[in-house]
C-alpha cells in the first residue's frame, strides 16, 4: 500500500471514530417506548378533533 492508501485509510478512520463518537454523546431522538404509546394517543385524539370539526 502506497502514501496514498495509507492517508485515505487514515482519513477513513478518523472519520469514522468522529461518527461513532458523535452517536454515542447526541441525545436519544427516538422516545422510548414508554412514552410512544401516549404520545400516539394525544395525536390521534387531536386528528379525530379536527376530522369532526371539519366534517361537522
Amino acid at each position: 500500500m502506497g502514501p496514498r492508501g495509507k492517508i485515505l485509510t487514515s482519513l477513513l478512520m478518523i472519520i469514522a471514530v468522529v461518527i461513532a463518537v458523535w452517536q454515542f454523546t447526541s441525545p436519544a431522538l427516538i422516545p422510548s417506548v414508554g412514552d410512544e404509546i401516549p404520545l400516539l394517543n394525544a395525536i390521534l385524539k387531536s386528528w379525530k378533533r379536527v376530522l369532526l370539526e371539519v366534517s361537522g
